[in-house]
């Protein structure tokens, strides 16, 4: 039996792992979806304590799949936790010194910069399209009400040191096609990439096929 551990991306919260989290469950794996706090004020390295309390806290060395945002506080975290598999959902990985939007292209750094709001600065829940879901679809129907402004200071905050995945397998998850430099960040990981077309939402728009490759990079 492995031990899960899926954390969700900006916007989202654990709720949006609930169409693969039976799937896994049902073959017998533990999985922990937490929710991360996304209160206005809260920064990168508050994400990055919180998922290294959440990693030291399961009960064997989890898998940790990290969806979009969060590839960059994970990243971070398992080098400070037990952890097996490091696996990137469609992530973002980003050097020492360097935020998220340092690293981002242009024009989606340009949108988050015009899109934030308030002091602090909330960057508002975007259009489902972003996501890689369509909007006036089910998917989009199941996943709207879950999603919530995200603090912009995620996205600004610098990361305090580089990723060093150590001991831990890691993996990256890329879904195809897509217009952000996720692949380039997982070969220069040096991760074990696979391929899944679906929109950058797998756990949302590919459920069945997100969950059996879990299940075949876990085993």
């Amino acid at each position: 039996m492995a031990t899960f551990l899926l954390v969700h991306g900006a916007w989202h919260q654990g709720s949006a792992w609930d169409l693969v989290r039976p799937l896994l469950t049902d073959a017998g794996h533990q999985v922990l979806t937490p929710s991360l706090d996304l209160s206005p004020g809260i920064g990168l390295a508050d994400h990055i304590t919180a998922l290294r309390e959440a990693i030291a806290a399961t009960p064997e060395p989890a898998t940790v799949v990290a969806h979009s945002y969060t590839g960059i506080p994970a990243s971070l975290a398992v080098a400070h936790a037990p952890a097996r598999q490091l696996v990137l959902l469609d992530a973002w990985l980003t050097p020492a010194g360097s935020s998220m939007l340092d690293v981002a292209p242009d024009w989606f750094a340009d949108w988050c910069r015009a899109a934030a709001t308030g002091d602090p600065a909330m960057l508002p829940v975007p259009s489902l399209r972003t996501v890689g879901v369509a909007e006036e679809s089910p998917e989009a129907t199941w996943l709207a009400p879950q999603l919530v402004p995200h603090p912009f200071a995620t996205f600004t905050d610098s990361a305090p040191t580089a990723f060093t995945p150590g001991s831990v397998e890691l993996h990256a998850i890329l879904c195809k096609p897509s217009k952000m430099p996720f692949t380039a960040f997982a070969e220069a990981a040096g991760a074990t990439c696979h391929e899944l077309a679906s929109g950058h939402d797998a756990m949302v728009t590919a459920p069945k096929a997100l969950a059996e490759l879990l299940l075949t990079i876990a085993s």
